[in-house]
């Protein structure tokens, strides 16, 4: 029934907002004010079915402001849980509307779960076709010089660590696609950031680390110590 109702109300919205905007009425308030009474068949409660279209609805769909309300479930899936909701009532297995809810995501294809950080200025290079363009250009390098040699194949690598904390994470999840497995979320980047370099070649020789901070953030004099490369402070911290 409540199916029925929500189609009625959709139907009706729709038409106020297309006779307005065929000149049927010169304004969306008469329009909704015209669909306040409409005849439904005998077989409807029409006490239960009155109601009238608020003439902000009917603006703010025809400005595209608002849409249709829409069900995640088509009617033969919401026939399919309403039957095994009735059967677990039956068998003293309610399901709990947490479960419910959870048997719906599962058909529609997405689930909650903790996406990963992402910096949004390295966002616009994450990405698969930059990653594959990046290994083809690496094979045909490989092809045009007849290999090259390991110990002249070197990997650069830095890791951004937080250093201004309190900005943990609240174990909130988000909705992804269930094919997503790379889950990320763009996150905050107001952070003081100590960058490290580290580079390793083929051949298995390795540059001693080294680190990139804000000016003034950590005094330079601490980096003297053995087995870091070495210590870069800039004017401007990574944010």
């Amino acid at each position: 029934m409540a199916r029925t109702h929500s189609i009625v109300k959709q139907a009706r919205i729709d038409a106020a907002v297309h006779d307005t905007l065929a000149s049927v009425f010169n304004s969306f308030r008469n329009a909704a004010i015209a669909y306040k009474i409409s005849q439904y068949p005998t077989n409807f409660n029409a006490t239960q079915f009155s109601f009238q279209v608020p003439p902000q609805t009917v603006r703010d769909r025809a400005s595209g402001k608002r849409v249709p309300q829409k069900s995640l479930v088509n009617e033969a899936q919401e026939k399919v849980l309403v039957d095994w909701c009735h059967h677990n009532s039956d068998s003293a297995t309610p399901l709990h509307p947490r479960t419910l809810r959870g048997r719906v995501l599962e058909m529609v294809g997405i689930c909650p779960a903790k996406p990963r950080g992402l910096d949004p200025k390295r966002a616009q290079n994450f990405n698969k076709v930059t990653i594959m363009e990046y290994f083809d250009m690496q094979k045909a390098l490989n092809e045009k010089h007849d290999g090259i040699p390991l110990e002249h194949n070197w990997n650069v690598d830095e890791k951004g660590c937080q250093m201004d904390g309190d900005r943990k994470g609240d174990n909130s999840k988000f909705v992804f696609s269930k094919s997503n497995l790379d889950r990320y979320r763009i996150r905050s980047d107001n952070l003081e950031l100590v960058t490290t370099i580290e580079c390793v070649s083929a051949a298995g020789d390795s540059i001693p680390a080294s680190f990139i901070v804000a000016d003034g953030l950590i005094n330079t004099e601490y980096w003297n110590i053995e087995g870091i490369g070495g210590s870069v402070n800039l004017q401007h911290s990574f944010k």
